[in-house]
């Protein structure tokens, strides 16, 4: 359906070096703003130029057209067009904002669709607040805080023990879903309504285009309410939470046997000696198969239907607590045609990843996709974009989503999870750089079939047994999630790849047992056990079956005490016919030595510890592709290593170059049953090599001895530089006032809109706001009043000033009012530019009165111009801009909030010996997105990762100049300058409006330059 090129009998050339669009990235495009239909068309061309293959119309927080009414309707045909058009796809996205499954509040519109919860309280609710009464319990508890006994009473003065209330309640409305709730995504009649009103709306207005241009309809994170977890036993102020919907207690019946009403308060606290409740367990398993009944398989089974694939990723994906709290990953994917991720920042969730991609495997899927880059800020550069979706792919991306590009930085919207991947940030017609390389990674990495021997028990179930007080239980689940994470990090790091197995949907992907392990497209030599505390008795037969056909059985740590979470030694009886060893890396790796089919060492023969691989088998041959698995220490050194690789069996290379599209033959060394190679490898560089059969032995050609004459070429500390966009004042800590109040002293902006919206009982200007298109537009009644005091040690011409709604705000400059035409945008469109006049020497006065509502925001502004900036403290002033920049942080040398393009120029003399040798380029260290090249104003290519070197090619003697563009990033035109928590890695809208020692009024600007001087020099070999 998505890949249908993969079905070829090889990967032709052509693609690989010039993949088309199913694989290349299709971002997530945050529709925030009034949609016009010239401005999407304009960013659409924008994603073309970045490499994209499509984009996924992503409704965002600003929306202010109406969600799924006729003009946005026309805007998404509009789009649909213009990918078509350019040859692109255009993935459609179902819900406003997210999670999925309330259609903006549509569904929801209506209360029997909203989401609901059981109650457990101490406090005696009002009638009001319960949608069903399940009665009162009487919970004695013993000396350890533990179930001595429960029981239902009709009446309170009946209780011996402390008395608690059970019933079911609708959640309250919330500006969150635009003054409605959630939906009730265990309601199978819930999720139909989110399909009539989401899915169908779409296939009306576009489903001409489904499985054409329009290859796949997102879901993003649906879910069910949070699961209530209490800290110590006793003593609970708040209510306990637990998903719910109205028939639960009926399903329940007819599954189990028994009431759950009459066991409820087993699923808030513990049984005596933290004995296993099975009506805990089965509490967790009907929840969430419940869900994905109701909603996912619905969800698939319509797409199916209809000829378009489900795309998009679970809730809270990533450790055993989560999943608990929140549903079972793997039990979803198979209702996916691309299942996929989100791993957001720069996180390494090395089990997100491989729980989905063990599913994607099993299932036969085409693809895997991971949500990725979000929450990353401003400055994250190319090397970091290589390095986080190469790990990636390592572990089964072949569809990227990246996160996030704005549609409009207008208001709030510039603080929604930056940066932007789109065409504010000043590198973006760069990027094709970095799609281009996972475009050609896709074409190999979903071909054929994993070559995997190796199956690893999911523990789930087990954590679901300790789900109580956290007081009680913590020590053994913070033991299970360990072990979920070594097992998965010993393996996977050890060259041993492998999938987990879901007990949930395990019957169905394997009727019986058998050897090898057959679970769906996928067979298993070896299955390991890892520390379970129980096992499913479907679990159980099928591994019974495997160890009795000779399959290779290992139980690692403590034998699992239950079945179906009933006390049972049928495992430990199962042990004895197996292989049990400690839980330990050593021990699994040990014992999985039969099963290998590579290994990666270092310098010293000893297995490395950081390197991720794939290996694919395609037809005869086989697709091998490995990288760093673990972030670089310092990105900015150039830090290399040998790498040993031994593959099983006889194969000659072929390496597939992603950076560049060529491919050329690779030195191996061929023995009877191995083909081994060396690779030099950088902290940042991927490898994917084409494996073809050999029937021949031979040896690695010895290193050949070949003499480099290297004339190294003077250049200067200081040298020249130009902007290729002006430099940047921020105006962003003003006076104001209030309407008619009296002027109040300095403050930073973002803080004077939220003291402003304090005084006026406004809501807080944040991401949980009601939509705009919720809410009807009207007059702002209120103004506020901005007095920037700037200071000048120089008189500007033509210098601007940036900011946001100019044709509604009175500009007073110097006591002039501005009343001239906007002339540009600096950044994003809707960040207008208006000429001021002169900057005098001395205090400048700039007054805004800006108007002011709920729905308007007050935003930093800019003067932009051909100036110095000094900063000291929280004070900035204009001077004379540096006359040349050295090597280091541009911050200092008058350039602390600028972002953009830089040219620095190298003025060099090639000596006459040296006329027609090769010009080489190497620049040590680097704060930036990229750098490009140019020898005498002719662009030569880039320098962006490890060894930072490029070759400009034969130099004839003479005098020449060299010119390095920087890249520099928006982090300190629009990132967080206020935010002194340096320990951060999620950049989310918060930063922006942090508060106590977080916050510094003094500037906390991120360093950008190029820190060393650059090495030229003229070789001969």
């Amino acid at each position: 359906m998505y890949f249908k090129k993969n079905k070829t009998p090889t990967l032709s050339k052509d693609l690989f070096k010039n993949p088309t669009s199913e694989y290349r990235g299709a971002p997530f495009w945050a529709w925030n703003s009034k949609l016009e239909e010239k401005e999407l068309l304009f960013q659409i061309e924008a994603f073309k130029k970045m490499g994209f293959g499509g984009f996924n119309m992503h409704a965002r927080s600003g929306l202010d057209t109406e969600y799924l009414g006729e003009d946005f309707m026309n805007c998404v045909k509009a789009c649909v067009k213009k990918a078509k058009k350019e040859e692109m796809l255009a993935w459609l996205y179902d819900e406003d904002r997210w999670p999925s499954g309330f259609a903006g509040g549509l569904v929801t519109e209506d209360k029997k669709y909203r989401n609901r919860f059981l109650v457990i309280t101490a406090r005696c609710p009002s009638a009001e607040e319960k949608e069903q009464d399940y009665g009162i319990f009487d919970i004695v508890f013993d000396e350890n805080n533990t179930l001595a006994s429960y029981r239902k009473i009709t009446d309170p003065a009946e209780a011996e023990g402390e008395v608690w209330y059970v019933f079911e309640k609708i959640n309250t409305p919330s500006p969150r879903f635009n003054d409605r709730t959630y939906a009730d995504t265990l309601n199978p009649e819930a999720v139909r309504r989110f399909i009539d009103v989401t899915h169908e709306a779409y296939k009306k207005e576009v489903g001409r285009e489904f499985d054409k241009t329009i290859p796949v309809i997102f879901t993003d994170e649906p879910q069910y309410d949070h699961k209530y977890r209490l800290g110590p036993a006793r003593g609970a102020d708040f209510d306990i939470l637990l998903p719910w919907t109205d028939d639960f207690p009926d399903t329940y019946e007819a599954e189990f046997g028994e009431s759950i009403l009459d066991k409820i308060p087993e699923l808030i606290w513990n049984l005596p000696g933290l004995a296993v409740s099975t009506t805990r367990y089965h509490y967790h398993m009907h929840v969430g198969d419940r869900f994905v009944e109701a909603y996912v398989k619905q969800c698939g089974e319509w797409c199916e239907k209809n000829h378009i694939g489900l795309a998009g990723h679970m809730m809270n994906e990533s450790n055993l607590h989560d999943q608990t709290n929140s549903g079972e990953a793997m039990a979803a994917y198979g209702h996916f045609h691309i299942p996929g991720v989100d791993n957001l920042a720069t996180r390494h969730e090395f089990n997100t990843l491989k729980q989905c991609q063990s599913a994607v495997r099993q299932y036969g899927k085409e693809g895997m996709m991971s949500e990725l880059y979000g929450i990353t800020s401003w400055d994250f550069d190319f090397r970091e974009y290589k390095m986080n979706g190469d790990w990636q792919a390592a572990m089964g991306v072949t569809v990227r989503v990246p996160h996030l590009a704005y549609l409009s930085m207008e208001g709030e919207s510039k603080r929604d999870y930056p940066p932007s991947i789109g065409y504010q940030s000043p590198w973006y017609e760069k990027f094709s750089l970095v799609e281009d390389h996972f475009a050609r990674l896709s074409t190999a990495l979903g071909r054929g079939k994993p070559v995997v021997h190796v199956a690893v028990i999911h523990p789930l179930e087990s954590y679901w047994l300790h789900y109580g007080p956290r007081e009680q239980s913590e020590l053994i689940c913070r033991e299970l999630e360990k072990n979920f994470e070594n097992i998965n990090e010993w393996l996977t790091f050890g060259g041993q790849d492998f999938d987990y197995i879901c007990e949930t949907t395990f019957p169905g992907l394997c009727r019986r047992g058998g050897n090898p392990l057959q679970v769906g497209e996928m067979s298993y030599d070896a299955v390991i056990v890892p520390a379970c505390i129980t096992l499913c008795s479907t679990t159980l037969r099928r591994l019974e079956a495997f160890a009795k056909a000779g399959g290779k059985l290992i139980f690692m740590g403590e034998i699992p005490g239950y079945v179906d979470a009933i006390p049972s030694d049928l495992p430990a009886k199962l042990a004895k016919k197996a292989v049990t060893i400690p839980f330990s890396r050593s021990a699994i790796l040990r014992e999985l030595e039969d099963e290998r089919e590579i290994e990666f060492r270092g310098w010293n023969g000893a297995y490395t510890d950081d390197v991720l691989y794939q290996m694919r088998q395609d037809g005869e041959n086989r697709w091998l592709y490995f990288c760093r698995g673990k972030d670089a220490a310092n990105k900015n050194l150039s830090v290399s290593r040998p790498v040993d690789v031994k593959i099983k069996g006889k194969w000659t290379a072929t390496l597939y170059d992603t950076m560049t599209g060529e491919t050329r033959p690779q030195n191996v060394r061929i023995t009877a049953d191995a083909t081994s190679f060396k690779v030099e490898q950088y902290e940042m560089d991927s490898f994917l090599f084409l494996l073809t059969p050999s029937s021949a032995e031979t040896e690695l050609p010895a290193a050949s001895k070949t003499e480099v004459r290297m004339t190294p070429l003077t250049t200067a500390s200081l040298v020249p530089y130009s902007r290729n966009d002006p430099n940047v004042l921020l105006l962003d800590m003003a006076e104001y006032a209030l309407n008619d109040d009296t002027w109040q002293p300095r403050e930073e902006i973002i803080r004077i809109d939220t003291i402003c919206r304090e005084k006026l009982g406004f809501p807080e200007a944040d991401f949980e706001r009601v939509q705009p298109w919720c809410v009807p537009a009207e007059p702002a009644a209120n103004r506020v009043k901005l007095r920037f005091r700037i200071m000048s040690d120089i008189r500007v011409f033509g210098a601007k000033l940036a900011l946001e709604k100019p044709g509604e705000t009175r500009i007073v400059w110097n006591g002039d009012e501005l009343k001239g035409r906007t002339n540009g945008y600096f950044t994003d469109h809707s960040i207008k530019t208006i000429r001021i006049p002169v900057i005098r020497k001395g205090e400048n006065i700039l007054e805004l009165t800006v108007p002011f509502s709920t729905r308007m925001n007050l935003e930093w502004c800019y003067l932009i111009g051909d100036f110095g900036v000094q900063t000291i403290g929280s004070d900035t002033r204009i001077t004379s801009p540096a006359e040349k920049l050295g090597y280091g942080n541009i911050v200092p040398q008058t350039l602390p909030f600028f972002s953009g393009t830089l040219d620095y120029h190298l003025d060099i003399t090639v000596p006459e010996d040296c006329d027609g040798e090769n010009l080489e380029l190497r620049i040590p260290q680097y704060k930036g997105s990229l750098i490009s090249v140019f020898l005498d104003g002719k662009e030569k290519g880039e320098v962006i990762y490890p060894p930072y070197r490029l070759s400009l090619g034969k130099i004839k003697a003479g005098k020449h100049r060299v010119t390095l563009r920087l890249y520099v990033p928006r982090i300190n035109s629009f990132g967080p300058v206020h935010f002194a928590d340096e320990t951060c890695v999620l950049y989310g809208p918060d930063v922006w409006r942090t508060t106590g020692d977080r916050f510094s009024y003094e500037y906390r600007l991120k360093e950008e330059g190029i820190l060393t001087c650059p090495e030229l020099w003229c070789e001969k070999v």
